[in-house]
């Protein structure tokens, strides 16, 4: 249960990453909501990736699985904020997670 919950806090933090960052967009003209989404897609949610594979990986141990929820994740924010080219992006923070959890795993863990 504690995995769980665990796992919903870090969900919730990536509610407000993948699909509520990005509608802050929709107050900009064309140009400023076209750098902002660039903006989240390369530097926050690359962030939130990693630091969700760093704390879940702390407090749940390392699980494969978590990397495929991260990613897929970030699929339906696609389709509702972002155009369809940005999909591969999913497989990217999959990566990250994974790098996330090896960070915490060499230098963190004893």
């Amino acid at each position: 249960m504690k995995n769980i919950k665990n796992l919903l806090w870090i969900l919730l933090l990536g509610f407000f990453v993948y699909y509520l960052l990005p509608e802050f967009a929709n107050g900009m003209n064309q140009n400023d909501a076209d750098n902002f989404a660039v903006l989240c897609v390369i530097l926050f949610n690359s962030v939130y990736a990693i630091l969700s594979g760093i704390l879940l990986t702390k407090f749940n141990g390392f699980k494969w699985y978590y990397s495929v929820i991260i990613g897929v994740f970030f699929i339906p924010a696609v389709l509702l904020d972002y155009n369809s080219s940005t999909i591969i992006y999913s497989i990217l923070y999959m990566l990250e997670y994974m790098i996330g959890s090896s960070i915490y795993i060499r230098y963190f863990s004893k």
